[in-house]
């Protein structure tokens, strides 16, 4: 994951999804890069100094998105016979509780900036760093996506 700075602002960098980030499931790296491009919107928000309550609202957003994206996740993880699905399924309630913390520190005036940071890294390692054993896995099982039918490949950022 790499960053970048959003439009010219002061502060927190831009998240980027780089390829060594990838798991090699288009849905699943799909999801990742959805997820960052919400991250990058708080990083624009905080960096335009909006008050706490529109971050948090869009902090809600990302939240949903994770509830979502870790609800997929899991299905292709457990439809695929990973076998560590146990580590990861708890990895993402702790990351979900962590989150939903975060969510009520900025409710109470938090110091946004400090919050933003955590927000990412919980998104660095907790959504995207925990699955790298589940890219391993499909590696170990010569996984590969199914053709979109449009003649592309398979999902890149």
């Amino acid at each position: 994951m790499g960053k970048r700075k959003a439009g010219g602002q002061q502060g927190m960098d831009h998240l980027t999804l780089n390829e060594s980030m990838l798991v090699g499931h288009r849905q699943i790296d799909a999801g990742h890069a959805a997820l960052v491009g919400l991250v990058n919107k708080c990083v624009d928000l905080v960096g335009n100094s909006v008050a706490a309550a529109e971050l948090h609202t869009v902090l809600i957003e990302l939240r949903d998105m994770f509830v979502r994206h870790i609800d997929e996740e899991e299905t292709i993880m457990r439809d695929l016979g990973y076998p560590d699905m146990e580590v990861e399924r708890n990895e993402h309630v702790d990351g979900m509780k962590r989150l939903n913390q975060l969510l009520d520190q900025c409710r109470e005036g938090a110091d946004l900036d400090e919050l933003l940071r955590e927000v990412s890294g919980l998104l660095l390692t907790v959504f995207i760093k925990s699955d790298m054993g589940f890219k391993s896995f499909l590696q170990s099982i010569d996984y590969q996506d199914e053709p979109r039918g449009d003649g592309e490949g398979a999902f890149v950022v």
